[in-house]
């Protein structure tokens, strides 16, 4: 069973952000959705908080699974401040905001739920979205795959990317903070620009991202939104080069 109160808005931008990847979810006792893209390329962990929520009231292990399109088609036409109401009855999920109801029908689970690696990345950083977004957006002018290295050499820091073609090479050098990782290691990982830009494109807010990676692991991108009540994380496998 699953009731709860919010706000239009949060849920505009919960879903923006599974869109990501995916139209389908399941929503697991109210503060869980993970989400895998058809390709199995990239995944994401979302983790709700009670103060998403105006109101919550859910049962334990109780999983919805719903399509954002039949949300979306409903939540189009009322403000972000509009209060909506969910309640599960069985196996429908009703929908009430202002004078206006929609009923869906709950799919069965049909979605083998995503199991998020639990990876032991050596390097942690954090960037400013808005230049981590101007590095993917130079790099898809040239290239379907940006590189991202990190160093730790000495005490001393670097983080470079590097998009190249035949004709054009781009390089560059965004500031990074908190750093934290193993001294006197380089890391070098290979991305897909376009799952990136994906992803990125879902930080509306410029929210400082933090980065963990390795060398030939994927890569995580973690930051909060809607006031610190939702935390996402973002995983996208590397392309690895081969001789």
């Amino acid at each position: 069973m699953f009731r709860a109160t919010t706000k239009i808005g949060n849920l505009k931008e919960l879903i923006r952000t599974i869109e990501c990847l995916n139209d389908e979810f399941v929503l697991n006792n109210g503060n869980n959705i993970k989400v895998v893209d058809t390709a199995h390329v990239a995944m994401t962990d979302i983790n709700i908080k009670d103060s998403f929520y105006l109101t919550v009231d859910c049962i334990k292990d109780t999983k919805l699974q719903l399509e954002t399109y039949k949300l979306k088609d409903f939540i189009r036409f009322f403000k972000n401040s509009d209060i909506l109401t969910m309640v599960q009855v069985k196996d429908r999920l009703h929908l009430f905001c202002d004078s206006c109801e929609k009923e869906i029908a709950l799919k069965d689970i049909s979605i083998s739920e995503a199991k998020i690696p639990n990876l032991n990345l050596p390097i942690t950083f954090n960037i400013e979205s808005k230049d981590f977004k101007r590095v993917i957006g130079l790099a898809s002018r040239i290239s379907d795959y940006i590189k991202l290295r990190v160093k730790n050499m000495d005490g001393k820091i670097s983080f470079i990317s590097f998009s190249e073609s035949e004709e054009q090479t781009i390089r560059c050098s965004p500031s990074i903070t908190d750093f934290e990782g193993t001294p006197n290691l380089e890391c070098i990982s290979c991305f897909p620009v376009d799952y990136m830009d994906s992803i990125l494109k879902c930080n509306l807010n410029n929210s400082r991202i933090k980065v963990k990676m390795g060398s030939d692991y994927p890569i995580m991108l973690e930051w909060d939104i809607l006031e610190k009540s939702v935390n996402i994380k973002f995983l996208l496998a590397p392309r690895v080069e081969t001789e």
